[in-house]
């Protein structure tokens, strides 16, 4: 644990605290993985959103402007037992996200068994930082998930999965400054993603390669709607 919280402040740190970033692509299937003490780790070529904040003339209230960029993700899962698993999930300049995941429907990966599948999944994340310079700022990012994820394994190796999620990004502030339109100026902002994503996973062995596309609405402060579309694809193995 230890080590995902030291990539957890890599990415963090490698962010400015004028923006940040919301995830994208998702690459959860609703199948745990059936064991306890059982592994998978994932790499995913993916989208991400970064939302840039502004501080313009002193103003805590400016809208925000956004920048949909390709990004890197790693995935760990944990069996916690046949119908329950643990991931970490890592955005690069993200937040690193614990998850909870409860299948309720359908056999777990293990059994690769045919037919209809469905999960509920829960999810956290938080991170603080300190940039001393001129202005020095003191800012904290959280964010809050949950989604729902159906699938249907069509044939052993083939899996076809959706998922509808909301995720809800908090981030505050302290600036101080030479600048007297900047000192003492305290921003808090939350964005809001509502995300529909769907994917086929292809599995062999212990190697699955998983393609996917999504739709997310984003709604941040003083800020107009936004709406991204994603495409990704990875590769994990199980251990």
């Amino acid at each position: 644990m230890n080590f995902v919280l030291v990539l957890t402040t890599i990415f963090l740190l490698s962010s400015c605290a004028n923006r940040y970033m919301i995830a994208g692509n998702r690459f959860v299937s609703p199948e745990t993985l059936g064991k306890r003490y059982s592994f998978q780790v994932g790499t995913i070529a993916g989208d991400g959103t970064n939302v840039y904040l502004d501080a313009k003339d002193g103003k805590e209230d400016n809208p925000v402007s956004y920048e949909s960029l390709p990004r890197f993700k790693y995935m760990l899962e944990g069996g916690l037992g046949q119908k329950f698993d643990y991931y970490f999930s890592q955005t690069s300049g993200s937040l690193g996200m614990h998850n909870l995941k409860w299948q309720f429907l359908g056999n777990p990966k293990k059994s690769r068994s045919h037919g209809n599948k469905m999960a509920l999944s829960v999810g956290y994340g938080t991170g603080k930082n300190k940039i001393d310079d001129d202005p020095d700022v003191e800012f904290s990012l959280n964010a809050n998930d949950i989604s729902l994820i159906h699938g249907y394994r069509w044939y052993r190796g083939i899996l076809f999965y959706e998922s509808l999620s909301y995720t809800k990004y908090g981030f505050s502030s302290e600036l101080t400054s030479k600048d007297q339109t900047l000192d003492g100026l305290s921003i808090n902002n939350s964005t809001t993603v509502i995300g529909l994503h769907g994917g086929i996973e292809l599995a062999w062995k212990h190697i699955s390669i998983k393609g996917e596309l999504g739709y997310q609405k984003l709604s941040t402060s003083n800020t107009e709607t936004k709406t991204v579309f994603n495409v990704g694809y990875g590769i994990s193995a199980e251990f």
